[in-house]
């Protein structure tokens, strides 16, 4: 039988299923997988970067920025993502939107800086996504 993860001083790794990771893992919110917001006595503790599978049920649909945490990485691993690009609009306080990109299974897309963005996808959509974030940023 394999193991799922090691004990004892020193943790090398920690096998998880998609399905734990999408219901949350301990005290971490569904689809959080690596992050600050990680207590730093577990393997999963990374101040540098974030990481977030996620499926239907915990992808973001509202705009955002990406100000707080930079450059975003997506991968589609199943179904069709569209990726809904905005601007501020004149009264620069609602976001018009501009483009739609679709990102399908097996296509990633990068993300820039301050570039307004919103997901939408069908209900077998599954996604990864990593990005630099800090506790407090999200």
């Amino acid at each position: 039988m394999a193991a799922n993860d090691e004990s004892g001083e020193e943790k090398r790794f920690m096998r998880m299923s998609a399905a734990d990771i999408r219901g949350g893992i301990g005290d971490t919110n569904p689809g959080w997988v690596m992050g600050s917001f990680v207590g730093a006595g577990d393997l999963r503790h990374c101040e540098d970067f974030e990481i977030k599978e996620w499926d239907i049920r915990t992808m973001r649909t509202d705009w955002r920025s990406g100000d707080d945490c930079g450059t975003e990485y997506i991968a589609v691993l199943e179904g069709v993502l569209n990726v809904i690009l905005g601007r501020l609009g004149a009264d620069a306080a609602t976001v018009e939107e501009d483009t739609t990109v679709e990102v399908r299974a097996e296509e990633r897309i990068l993300l820039a800086k301050g570039v307004w963005r919103k997901l939408r996808a069908g209900q077998n959509i599954k996604g990864l996504t990593v990005r630099n974030c800090k506790r407090g940023q999200r």
